[in-house]
């Protein structure tokens, strides 16, 4: 997707109250998966005792990992839209294989992961490492670029092309396509972003 111009204002609101209310994040695991198979059938992939297993159209399952619970890696299971990609934790790393070919050889996006997410096509994955560093991964170039470093929280657009994060020191910023981040304010302490994500709603401390 292509990013914005990168002399496009960005629209700020300061919203000035007193502190900020803590947010919960309840992470929900999903079990069961029906997806879309080769040749228009459908695989059913399953969850069981930190394994991960696979049926291609309902014949006998067979194996993904048996690692997929692992310290603080979240145990998530992503699958690209057209069921041609699968990724998945195996210990601290994150994976991704074609679930239609058993035998093939399964490819290793990075280690030592803290949480991540995928587009709809399974093309890019943004993910968070233990020490707080924000990547983006391409699968074509097998490569990652950094997003930013000491990141507290994150959001994202669909397709990854844009990207929002606040640091553990409160400093808020926007990046869009490959462009060079832009920081957007500092001592933020909550804030929100429009869908298009050229306007920003914060709280400064």
């Amino acid at each position: 997707a292509n990013a914005p111009a990168a002399k496009k204002p960005i629209n700020k609101t300061l919203i000035i109250i007193g502190a900020a209310a803590a947010a919960a994040v309840i992470l929900i695991v999903v079990l069961l998966f029906v997806f879309l198979g080769g040749k228009g059938g459908q695989n059913y992939l399953y969850v069981k005792d930190g394994e991960i297993n696979i049926s291609n159209n309902g014949a006998k399952a067979w194996e993904l990992t048996d690692n997929l619970l692992y310290g603080n890696t979240t145990s998530l299971v992503k699958i690209s839209n057209d069921g041609n990609r699968i990724f998945y934790p195996d210990k601290n790393a994150i994976y991704y294989k074609n679930p239609n070919d058993q035998k093939g050889e399964a490819t290793k996006v990075a280690s030592d992961i803290y949480s991540y997410d995928i587009d709809a096509g399974g093309n890019n994955v943004l993910y968070r490492t233990d020490g707080n560093d924000l990547y983006k991964y391409s699968v074509s170039a097998d490569d990652k670029s950094k997003v930013g470093s000491d990141v507290d929280r994150y959001s994202f657009s669909a397709d990854l092309s844009k990207i929002a994060f606040i640091t553990n020191d409160r400093s808020l910023y926007v990046k869009y396509g490959e462009d060079d981040k832009v920081k957007v304010d500092s001592e933020v302490s909550s804030w929100y972003v429009s869908e298009d994500y050229n306007t920003f709603v914060y709280i400064k401390e």
